[in-house]
């Protein structure tokens, strides 16, 4: 039996009349809800300004590292630009469950050098190579 109608005739006719009215009232109905207030809130936006201040804390040692190494006003340019390429890449950051997820702060730190790589790939600066690893 489809939906309370008779079960013979709509079993033999497929779909009736009164299954594609229903689907269709359905339809209508969805696009009167208010999807916005329905939506997850996203983890990153919610945060938005506690990622930005631990980044820039980040930035600001990777400035330091990078003033050692190259001249003039190049580190300052690259924290900044990464700065603005992460606050960028946040939006669209995956939710992997926010706080809930003890995964959480690794995919964030991913962000952070995805922005202070994309920055320095930028500048023409080379990768840093890690310690006890040769360059040759």
């Amino acid at each position: 039996m489809f939906w309370g109608g008779q079960p013979e005739k709509e079993a033999m006719s497929g779909v009736s009349r009164r299954l594609v009215l229903k689907a269709g009232l359905v339809g209508v109905c969805s696009c009167l809800l208010p999807w916005r207030a329905l939506a997850a809130e996203n983890f990153y936006l919610t945060n938005r300004a506690q990622h930005l201040a631990d980044f820039k804390s980040v930035c600001a040692g990777a400035e330091k590292w990078l003033a050692a190494k190259f001249p003039g006003q190049t580190a300052k340019a690259v924290t900044e630009d990464a700065m603005r390429r992460f606050e960028r890449l946040l939006p669209g950051m995956p939710d992997i469950g926010g706080q809930s997820n003890r995964n959480q702060p690794f995919l964030i730190m991913a962000g952070w050098l995805t922005a202070l790589f994309q920055a320095m790939r930028k500048k023409a600066l080379p990768p840093a190579t890690p310690a006890g690893c040769s360059t040759t």
